[in-house]
């Protein structure tokens, strides 16, 4: 194990790791390829989330329980919120 320079800040990190402990730059191809891979996982599953959800939404605020409908709306909500805070997050 060595010590290298990061790229974006300019601490030293160990080589073997996938992201700078200072700046949480990911330098190395691997780090930046399981980013990439979890990003596209997760929007694929919140794409089908979101399509399940608004269909049961739409469900119960048919079936007059419109109570519940909004509490899904909500939860659909929050889940983008954080989705959005976690896209931002790792740039």
């Amino acid at each position: 194990m060595a010590l290298i320079k990061c790229s974006e800040c300019g601490q030293e990190m160990s080589d073997t790791a996938i992201t700078c402990p200072h700046c949480g730059n990911s330098h190395t191809p691997v780090g930046k390829r399981d980013l990439r891979r979890r990003k596209a996982v997760g929007t694929l599953g919140l794409l089908v989330y979101s399509t399940c959800s608004v269909v049961i939404i739409a469900l119960w605020f048919v079936l007059g329980f419109k109570t519940i409908g909004w509490i899904f709306a909500i939860i659909l909500v929050l889940v983008w919120l954080r989705w959005i805070h976690f896209i931002r997050k790792s740039r």
